[in-house]
């Protein structure tokens, strides 16, 4: 075997910058080295400039930079469009995952990688691994494969692979503690890392090592940073809002009424102005911006030579992510309040209006409405409709706590003329999540009607103990505190074992051409388990308040087997062809056949062409295609496509015989100061799996130049084509709820016997339910297509010192998706898109300027993503920028200390309209709200 050489320049920039897509031999030394495997090739090699685009960022880069967490890994990747982080857990039963998302494809096309071998897929989606489980503390660079690598690693390498490499050979101790105090109140977090090695496995014959990693970090409220006050206000108050009519109607359910609240009662600071009479709640000041998170990890390795040529090694890994997360107190929504209650408005306890009477018809009774009594013309009890929300047992807490492990034992070396590595590994994962505060049970505080005949019936009715409008009774106060359930909700595991190997010899020159051809064929065998379900007894006692369906479960397993080969063909001594062919066999779906082939020609030393073309094939994740379906609201703020009309003015009406306000959603502009008061429904969607699914299948192309114009300049421009075709996903309400999407999806709508949809989950399935279908299906196609461009500069500047430069962006030119087969494509480049349900960034960048002299180093960073429109199209999102300034010292005896601030200028995230995220104001999954923050690291080793 061939096993000593020059080493390239462009892996000496790789492992030194973050750059290795550099020109070949720019800065060359005589040194020796043995073969290595980067990440896009199963070929080991000397050469590191492959023909396929590879980002590296080393560990150090990360700690100068201030970067705490791999989920703040993925920030500094220009390619990564868009990610789910632990932000998003805030009242969305993820889970608290964070996962990764190349070219804003989807975290179940970015495949992520810990030294090379998968890791379990989060036990709550089976789509993607949660990257906060990584063990960040033994981690020594990142290798971002920016193209399609479905040949090699698996048919899920549709947008790329990110590959975590831990450190593989370590001897002596560090110890690093570090600290993060942003200047504004919430979010501050502090952190410590341990490791320690002995042994070196080429003197001694082993080495055995083991690092760990804790940190926390504190929650940022919403009313820390007040980014958009009144985002979003909620009809469902404290004190209640009920709804009456006023003298002279018969049916006035639409005009409310807040007791002890009017105008001049609005002071609560959770209380806003709605109209003359009304308060609305303002449900974002009790959100959590950033939910308290606390991660701990561990790795450990152990490696053994095995006479000169082979090396056993088991390695084990432990992660556990809790995230905190908290949201506004439980709604109880619509709700009824009895005459015979104290407190029923008119009774002397609560006052009405001046002037107004209660009407026989105090609730909406119009033929089958969600206030209606079925349309069996029985007589009202005179109930009246109320917005309830819980501020006595306060807001809504959960623990999402994720435990994720994997042990690996691996043999590698080589064996005649062939490079192998071998390898068995478990993989386990575990999700809960835990209520800790806020959930209640409704039944305890009020009555199910189950009376058929009653215009309530399938709602509930308050306990008449209970004051919804202001302080309670002692009996009151005791009934709700009753009512507040702790417990775990929900819960997944996962479990993935595998077999998998590799090898990869020269062939010899076969062309000629002055080096030799190589080959390497590998093969994995994989079992896949997953499982998440409810836990029914305490779900269903708190359904109404989380949306959880108690009969929640989800499981599916399969078995995947896969083959494949590589072989490296250098056809002159400038140009180099390489062809993959990968087979895999799903046990539950099928089997797949995927080529690649790539280039790489380099005819100066200074210029580098490269390209590839590829295939991909998605198999429906085991939860796509078996989750169990279930009935849960829709979005916020959707009209009913039948019933909801438009008047000739653009006012919105009520088709059929229905009350406006029961079909449509719609600004009601009645506090201008306030536009975001509206009238927001949800209706009934059926979600779930779909065995049914088809494969989502993908075509990937790239062509790229390097150049290296001057000495020590290095740039690199990365072209890159994806079209993907049948893509799983749920059609968007934003859609579906329309006249057009009604026309589209006619099937997908299935109204009740009264012609109408329901509100109320509880009430599905059963005859008088009505809901639109959403489970998953083979909705459309998505064509994207952008440049990655990378500079990198570094300059001796004598006494000076050293000063590298490096710039890593992304340019869009075109993101098209086609929301349903057969129809047209809508561009997303710049444009946050209702389908879509995200923008995608024009551009994205990430600058560095690295001044080091002697023992001190300093550093500036840029980091911007380009404007948008938004999703009111009238408005736009303004770029976000921000700088980082950050010093180095490295002492004598092994100490090192970093300074740095982070959001030097202290900018707030773009102000933004979406409201599809329980953070408001601004979009969580691009921007930071919290501000400068001073950080400081400090390490010793030994």
């Amino acid at each position: 075997m061939f096993q000593r050489t020059k080493i390239c320049t462009g892996l000496l920039l790789a492992f030194g910058s973050g750059l290795l897509a550099v020109a070949p031999g720019a800065f060359a030394q005589d040194t020796t080295v043995q073969r290595v495997e980067i990440t896009g090739s199963s070929i080991k090699r000397v050469d590191a400039e492959t023909s396929v685009p590879v980002t590296v960022i080393t560990a150090d880069e990360l700690k100068k930079a201030g970067v705490t967490s791999v989920e703040q890994v993925l920030q500094q990747v220009s390619s990564v469009q868009v990610q789910q982080t632990s932000a998003q857990a805030v009242g969305a039963g993820t889970g608290g995952g964070s996962y990764a998302d190349m070219r804003g494809l989807g975290a179940n096309k970015t495949l992520v990688l810990l030294n090379g071998r998968r890791l379990a897929n989060s036990a709550f989606t089976a789509s993607a691994p949660d990257i906060n489980t990584i063990p960040f503390a033994a981690i020594e660079r990142v290798e971002v494969l920016r193209d399609g690598a479905s040949a090699l690693y698996g048919t899920d390498a549709i947008a790329g692979v990110i590959n975590f490499i831990t450190r593989r050979d370590y001897h002596g101790g560090t110890i690093t503690l570090g600290v993060d105090s942003p200047q504004h109140p919430g979010g501050g977090q502090h952190e410590a890392q341990v490791g320690f090695g002995f042994g070196d496995l080429e003197k001694d014959g082993l080495n055995v090592f083991a690092f760990a990693g804790y940190q926390k970090q504190a929650a940022i409220g919403a009313q820390q940073r007040h980014l958009a006050p009144h985002a979003l206000t909620s009809s469902t108050t404290f004190p209640a809002t009920v709804f009456y009519g006023p003298t002279g109607t018969a049916n006035g359910k639409g005009i409310g009424y807040t007791p002890f609240a009017g105008p001049a009662g609005c002071t609560d600071p959770t209380l806003v102005v709605v109209s003359a009479l009304r308060c609305g709640e303002d449900t974002n000041q009790f959100v959590d911006y950033v939910p308290a998170s606390e991660r701990l990890s561990g790795l450990a390795n152990a490696s053994f030579k095995l006479g000169q040529n082979h090396t056993f090694s088991l390695e084990a890994f432990v992660a556990q992510s809790k995230v905190n997360a908290k949201i506004a107190p439980v709604p109880y929504a619509p709700i009824f309040i009895d005459p015979s209650s104290p407190f029923y408005p008119g009774n002397g306890a609560i006052p009405l209006p001046a002037g107004t009477v209660l009407q026989p018809d105090q609730v909406d009774v119009a033929p089958g409405s969600i206030f209606g009594r079925n349309g069996n013309g029985t007589a009202n009890e005179g109930r009246m409709v109320a917005r309830f929300r819980d501020l006595v047992n306060g807001y809504r807490e959960d623990d999402n706590t994720t435990t994720q492990g994997r042990f690996t034992a691996a043999l590698e070396g080589t064996l005649g003329d062939w490079d192998y590595n071998v390898a068995a590994s478990l993989n386990t994962t575990h999700t809960q999540d835990y209520l800790v505060h806020g959930y209640s049970d409704e039944t305890v505080l009020a009555s199910f009607d189950a009376d058929a005949n009653s215009a309530t019936y399938g709602y509930y009715v308050l306990n008449p103990a209970i004051n919804p409008f202001g302080a309670q009774t002692p009996a009151g106060n005791a009934i709700l505190v009753a009512a507040n359930k702790k417990g775990v909700l929900q819960y997944g595991n996962g479990t993935v074992k595998t077999v998998d190997g590799h090898a990869s010899r020269d062939l010899g020159d076969w062309l000629h051409a002055g080096r030799p051809a190589a080959i390497a064929v590998g093969g994995e065998y994989r079992e896949e388990k997953f499982v998440n379900q409810a836990n029914t007894a305490y779900a269903s006692q708190v359904e109404a308040s989380t949306g959880v369906d108690p009969n929640t479960y989800n499981a599916g397993d399969r078995k995947v087997y896969a083959g494949y080969t590589e072989l490296n063909v250098p056809i002159i001594k400038s140009l180099d062809v390489t062809a993959a062919l990968r087979y895999d066999h799903y046990s539950d779906f099928g089997s797949t056949t995927n080529p690649k082939v790539s280039f790489r020609f380099q005819p100066a030393k200074a210029f580098l062409l490269r390209g590839s073309f590829s295939t991909g094939f998605r198999a429906p994740s085991l939860y796509e295609l078996n989750a169990a379906q279930t009935f849960t609201n829709s979005s916020a703020g959707v009209s009913d496509p039948r019933n909801c009309g438009t008047a000739a003015d653009g006012s919105p009406i009520g088709l059929n015989g229905f009350n406006v306000d029961d079909v449509c959603s719609y600004d009601k502009g009645v506090d201008k100061a306030h536009p975001g008061n509206t009238n927001s429904i949800q209706f009934v969607n059926k979600n779930g799996g779909n065995p049914d699914l088809k494969a989502e299948k993908s075509k990937n192309f790239t062509l790229g130049l390097v150049l290296e114009p001057v000495n020590n300049l290095t740039t690199e421009f990365d072209y890159y084509n994806i079209q993907i075709t049948k893509e799983v996903g749920v059609l968007p309400d934003s859609y579906l709820y329309t006249p057009v999407g009604l026309a589209a999806f006619p099937g997908n709508f299935h109204y009740n016997a009264g012609g109408s949809l329901t509100q109320n989950p509880q009430s599905c399935p059963s005859a008088g339910c009505g809901y639109v279908d959403t489970v998953n299906q083979n909705i459309g196609a998505v064509r994207t297509s952008g440049v990655d461009v990378a500079v990198g500069y570094k300059a001796n500047a004598g006494a000076l010192g050293r000063f590298n430069f490096e710039l890593q962006s992304t340019w869009v030119h075109s993101y098209k998706y086609q929301l349903v087969p057969g129809g047209s494509y809508t561009e997303n480049v710049g444009i946050f898109s209702a389908g879509n349900g995200e923008p995608v960034f024009r551009w994205q960048h990430n600058l560095t300027i690295d001044w080091t002299y002697s023992a001190l180093s300093l550093g500036f960073a840029v980091h911007r993503k380009s404007g948008y429109v938004d999703f009111t199209p009238t408005r736009k999102v303004s770029a976000y920028t921000t700088e980082d300034l950050y010093a180095t010292y490295a002492m004598s005896k092994g100490f090192s200390f970093t300074v740095g601030v982070k959001n030097l200028a202290d900018r707030n995230p773009p102000f933004t309209t979406y409201k599809g995220l329980f953070q408001q104001g601004y979009d969580p999954r691009y921007t930071d709200p919290t501000g400068r923050t001073y950080y400081a690291r400090g390490t010793y080793s030994f």
